[in-house]
C-alpha cells in the first residue's frame, strides 16, 4: 500500500509561512489544527487563551489559500492516544518519513530541547522515542527503563511515527508543539549535513 508521508519539506513550509505572517510557528498551527475540526475564531481563541485579534489574523490568512500547504500537512498528520498505567500520556504521532524518524533518533537530545523550549516548560515530556518498521526505540533510554513505554504500545496497528510520553498533556498545543519541534529538527539537521 502506497502512503504519502510528513518529510521536511513539508514541515519547513511551517516555518516559512509563520515567518511571512510574522506569527509565532507554534500559534500558526494550534490555531490551523482547531481549524480542522471545524471550530470558529472565538471557540478557538477561548480554548487557546490567544486573543482574538491574532486568531482572526491567522484565520484571514489560511482562508485566503496563501497556505494550502499547511492543510496538506495537517491532513497527513494523524495521532493515537494510547491507553496505559504510565504516569504519562502515551501519545504516538504518524506518518513521517523514516528520514525525520531517524534524524529524531540522531539527534533526540536536540529534539527534546525544541520540545521543552517551544512547550515553556522542562517537564512537559518524560520520553520520546520513534516506531519504524514496527520496531519501537527510545533513543539514548537503556532497555530495562523502556521496557513499560514498549510494552504499552503493544496493541498498536500504525507502523511509522514519533511516540511522545507527556507528563501533562496539552492537547492540540503539545501537537502543534511537536510538528513545530519536528520543523525546527529538520531545520537544524539540514544545516549541519551541508
Amino acid at each position: 500500500m502506497w502512503c504519502v508521508l510528513i518529510d521536511c519539506d513539508n514541515l519547513s513550509e511551517i516555518l516559512k509561512a509563520s515567518s511571512r505572517l510574522n506569527v509565532d510557528p507554534v500559534e500558526l498551527m494550534s490555531i490551523s489544527l482547531l481549524t480542522r475540526e471545524g471550530l470558529g475564531r472565538v471557540a478557538i481563541s477561548k480554548i487557546l487563551g490567544y486573543g482574538e485579534r491574532k486568531v482572526r489574523k491567522i484565520l484571514e490568512e489560511l482562508k485566503r489559500g496563501k497556505y494550502t500547504h499547511i492543510s496538506e500537512i495537517l491532513g497527513l498528520f494523524r495521532k493515537v492516544q494510547v491507553e496505559s498505567t504510565l504516569s504519562c500520556r502515551l501519545v504516538f504521532y504518524g506518518y513521517f518519513t523514516k528520514t525525520i524518524l531517524e534524524s529524531i533518533s540522531r539527534y533526540i537530545v536536540n529534539f527534546r530541547d525544541h520540545i521543552i523550549i517551544l512547550s515553556r516548560n522542562p517537564h512537559s515530556v518524560e520520553v520520546i522515542g520513534v516506531r519504524i518498521d514496527n520496531r519501537v526505540e527510545y533513543p539514548r533510554l537503556p532497555i530495562e527503563y523502556s521496557k513499560p513505554y514498549v510494552d504499552a504500545l503493544v496493541n498498536l496497528q500504525e507502523a511509522n511515527g514519533v511516540i511522545v510520553c507527556w507528563r501533562n498533556y496539552r492537547g492540540v498545543l503539545d501537537d502543534a508543539v511537536l510538528l513545530t519541534s519536528l520543523a525546527y529538527l529538520c531545520q537544524s539537521s539540514i544545516q549541519g549535513n551541508k
